[in-house]
């Protein structure tokens, strides 16, 4: 994807891994460990896009755009603003030089 604008990713998420915290009786509880952060734009499909997605696994998706990372995995999860995490649905990577990947990612029920 090179029709995009650095300028848009203008966000900043935190990836990282699910570990598993104790609390002070022993109860354990997944928690969210960052390892890096990545700047990344909110990305938009096309009309068309979204009406063939309809009734798919992938309607209740959001899609960014970053900047192409090796370092990122389908194993990782996103927190994008507001602490909201995310599993990384498919990572749709281009690695030409001055290239953007988009992410399509799901939400991830309950907490952590």
């Amino acid at each position: 994807m090179k029709k995009y604008s650095i300028a848009r990713l203008n966000k900043v998420a935190t990836v990282g891994h699910m570990d598993t915290t104790y609390n002070s009786i022993g109860v354990p509880a997944d928690t969210f460990a960052p390892d890096f952060t990545i700047f990344y734009g909110s990305y938009s499909r096309g009309v068309d896009r979204t009406l063939s997605l309809t009734g798919t696994a992938l309607e209740d998706t959001t899609v960014i755009a970053i900047r192409h990372d090796e370092r990122l995995t389908d194993k990782q999860r996103i927190q994008l603003a507001g602490g909201v995490t995310y599993y990384i649905k498919s990572i749709e990577a281009d690695d030409d030089i001055n290239a953007f990947d988009t992410l399509t990612l799901t939400l991830k029920k309950g907490k952590g």
